[in-house]
């Protein structure tokens, strides 16, 4: 399979306000959201905040944003930012969903002009460097 529950990265390169609110990448099975905070920060989503950034962004401006997870722990980085973590579940399953949360819900109606993925956890530092 392409998508690796394990451990994993997804840098995405997108615009605000069309996504204010919403989902920008669900992942697995239900388990997890990339998701605009209302506030100008990134977080995991799970049906409630999961994990935020440590910043916040003007989003209208366009925002790089590094998601990381592990078998433990997953990382937040916006625009270039401290790296925000927390252990928590993880992503699960071998779905991505490009605008929108695992169920078809939460849509937004906007730019994403950059979606990267790795099958493997890259470094804080790279985090940082990719987003800046």
């Amino acid at each position: 399979s392409w998508y690796n529950s394990a451990e994993g990265t997804i840098i995405v390169s997108t615009r605000q306000p069309e996504f204010y609110g919403q989902d920008i990448i669900g992942l697995g099975s239900g388990t997890g959201s990339i998701y605009n905070g209302v506030n100008g920060s990134v977080e995991w989503w799970n049906g409630s905040r999961l994990l935020a950034s440590s910043n916040t962004a003007s989003w209208s401006r366009g925002v790089k944003v590094a998601a990381s997870y592990n078998s433990t722990t997953r990382y937040l980085c916006l625009n270039g930012g401290p790296i925000a973590s927390n252990q928590t579940t993880l992503p699960n399953g071998g779905l991505m969903r490009i605008g929108r949360v695992f169920n078809g819900s939460d849509g937004g109606n906007g730019t994403i002009s950059r979606i990267t993925y790795y099958p493997i956890q890259l470094t804080n530092q790279q985090l940082i460097n990719l987003t800046s």
